[in-house]
């Protein structure tokens, strides 16, 4: 609808994660970079290969008229995903259970 929504509002439907109320002052805006940290550095710590492939992935999803359509792609993506020398990688990592070393590929 192009309605904007409130902090609350968005939280409420999940669209993000946490809202913070930015008039607490200068040890809540510390807080708040400590924590942009922690989310950065555990998206860093992922397959480079699969945040690419996906966010591409739920942009071109975006643009379509069906959720049949949406499917589709998704479906599509999550096969070339597994034929990705990280799928193999992440595979074998959760097997073995010890941490992936992501070639990014």
């Amino acid at each position: 609808t192009g309605r904007i929504l409130s902090a609350q509002e968005a939280l409420a439907c999940g669209l993000i994660s946490r809202v913070v109320d930015s008039r607490q002052g200068k040890e809540n805006i510390e807080s708040v970079r400590v924590e942009a940290q922690k989310l950065a550095s555990l998206i860093a710590s992922k397959s480079g290969y699969a945040m690419r492939h996906g966010k591409h992935t739920l942009s071109e999803q975006s643009c379509l008229d069906s959720i049949e359509e949406a499917y589709a792609v998704a479906s599509a993506a999550m096969a070339k995903d597994l034929e990705s020398e990280d799928a193999q990688i992440g595979i074998d990592a959760f097997v073995e259970k010890r941490l992936a070393e992501w070639k990014h590929k």
